[in-house]
């Protein structure tokens, strides 16, 4: 029989124990290599991975969110996906189908940076579910195989492609960290499904830029606590220390088991809870009128404001923490 909670139900909106908190908080303000790198300002560049349990984990979603939140601070933000394999229901019917950047159209508009062709580097259009059409910053460079949603098999690319994937990722990351004040970097599908040195999505973005990482999963997918742990467990143990802890989104208020979820990820895992945020009812489709984004990314950036933990957003904002 499980053990009765003696935890305020409303620990598992927070960011989870206090001890947990602390840590989670030294990990974010503690020195490391995303202090290192500066704007053309001379500030520092703040850093954020937002990294998910796999396909569907409302990454973009909190991408969105940050985006917009800080853009409406006043922030000079800018999103970063470094693949992005998309579907053509994804692609705006105005949009060119080989321009840069297509991949991460939401996120560069949240952001205010609707034209900023570096935000996604390398993008797959699929053709059909195991097929899509690679370009690197714009340029046309064949033909991929799919494994799955966001995530192609390198394996079976040509080196010359791969090293014109990596080196167009690297170059447009140091673009924009000279550019801008703050950078939500946004992975695809899983960091632990394929070999490291096959991850150009996740585990080369978090090694490049060494920027502090959470994680994210959509609760009404179900199996999140499983998908945390494991996710957690099965980084590179030299990244491990940089995961500050996780966000849940499409999760209903009062149901007692996002609080056990909760519970057990920081029991296994050491992680703590960053935020747990409500279903949010605007969506951002690619038929949707401007005004009607708008909206959409707005409700994002209030869900990230009202239910995410307040010091993720001051980290990004300034290199002055405010409790």
């Amino acid at each position: 029989m499980d053990e009765p909670s003696t935890e305020d139900p409303s620990r598992a909106f927070s960011v989870g124990s206090i001890a947990a908190r602390r840590a989670w908080l030294d990990r974010l303000w503690g020195p490391g290599p995303e202090l290192e790198r500066r704007s053309e300002g001379g500030g520092a560049v703040r850093q954020l991975l937002v990294l998910g349990t796999g396909p569907a984990a409302a990454k973009s979603c909190v991408c969105i969110g940050l985006c917009r939140a800080l853009w409406v601070a006043g922030v000079r933000v800018a999103p970063f996906k470094a693949v992005a394999v998309l579907r053509r229901d994804e692609v705006p019917a105005s949009a060119d189908e080989n321009a840069p950047g297509l991949g991460a159209w939401h996120t560069r508009a949240a952001a205010g940076v609707p034209e900023l062709a570096e935000a996604n580097p390398v993008t797959v259009l699929q053709d059909d579910e195991r097929s899509g059409r690679l370009s690197i910053l714009g340029e046309p460079c064949g033909r991929v195989h799919i494994r799955g949603r966001d995530s192609i098999r390198m394996d079976l690319l040509p080196a010359s492609i791969r090293d014109r994937m990596r080196a167009a990722i690297q170059r447009s990351y140091e673009n924009l960290c000279m550019r801008f004040e703050a950078l939500v970097l946004e992975g695809a599908g899983s960091p632990v499904d394929t070999r490291k040195r096959d991850d150009l999505s996740n585990l080369f973005v978090a090694r490049q830029s060494g920027a502090p990482m959470l994680l994210t999963s959509r609760f009404s997918q179900g199996g999140v606590a499983a998908g945390l742990i494991g996710t957690a467990a099965c980084l590179p143990e030299a990244l491990r220390p940089r995961l500050l802890g996780y966000i849940l989104s499409d999760a209903v208020q009062g149901d007692p088991a996002i609080e056990y979820a909760c519970q057990q990820v920081e029991r296994l895992a050491g992680l703590p809870s960053l935020g747990v945020i409500p279903p949010v009812m605007h969506s951002a489709r690619p038929g949707s009128s401007a005004d009607e984004l708008g909206r959409a990314y707005e409700a994002w950036a209030c869900a990230v404001r009202e239910h995410v933990a307040p010091e993720l957003l001051h980290f990004l904002e300034s290199d002055r923490l405010r409790l």
